[in-house]
């Protein structure tokens, strides 16, 4: 396989959130004196999620409107919550702590994986829905150096799967899309975007990095 850059999803590939986002939620409230079942917040996490981003294909978004987005998700999550500056206290300690590594795990041999990647002179990318607070995780896992471009939903204006954030990643690391790997969690997000414009990807189902970059002969 012919490849000068690969460009890797974030939530499921590299990274993953652990436990599931009801459980942090539920752990966080616990220290205010409140108790929610996990499953319950887990639930109601998944559904307004789906009302607040259903369309963000479509949307132009920025890093400010991506946080009031996610401000908006906690209120209707906690709908049920009266106390207007409890739930303001609640939801800045939450989203911090997406931002740290302490619930959000690395992908078992990805050092090693990026490391062989640069000794071979491929460039390596990120296509990601995630923010801006991706970028103190990979500080604190010592990964970010590996990245020759970082492309975030909220800082280019568009989520996957619309197409503009894949060819933003292509013109920026001057590469072509037969000459770059996806590599992702998500048929509709990661795969046939890209597929579409022509990349070569690879479908990440929590097997060893290693054995992909094997099977695949990167090297």
């Amino acid at each position: 396989m012919n490849i000068k850059a690969v460009f890797f999803d974030v939530e499921g590939t590299i990274l993953k959130i652990y436990p599931s986002v009801g459980e942090i939620y539920s752990k966080v409230w616990e220290e205010f004196g409140y108790f929610f079942s996990p499953q319950f917040l887990q639930e109601r996490f998944e559904e307004v999620y789906c009302k607040i981003f259903l369309n963000y294909s479509e949307s132009k978004w920025d890093s400010s409107k991506c946080r009031d987005a996610w401000g908006k998700l906690f209120e209707l999550v906690f709908d049920f919550i009266n106390e207007k500056n409890l739930l303001k206290k609640v939801f800045e300690k939450t989203y911090g702590l997406f931002s740290t590594t302490k619930y959000i795990k690395m992908a078992p041999g990805l050092l090693e994986i990026l490391e062989n990647l640069k000794k071979k002179k491929i460039k390596i990318g990120i296509i990601s829905n995630w923010d801006e607070r991706l970028y103190d995780i990979l500080k604190e896992y010592k990964i970010l150096r590996f990245f020759d471009g970082i492309f975030l939903g909220c800082e280019i204006g568009y989520f996957k799967p619309h197409p503009n954030i894949f060819l933003k990643a292509l013109y920026t690391l001057k590469v072509k899309s037969k000459e770059s790997l996806m590599i992702g969690n998500s048929l509709e997000e990661d795969i046939k975007p890209a597929e579409e414009l022509g990349f070569q990807t690879y479908l990440y189902k929590g097997e060893s990095f290693k054995n992909i970059f094997e099977s695949l002969k990167i090297w």
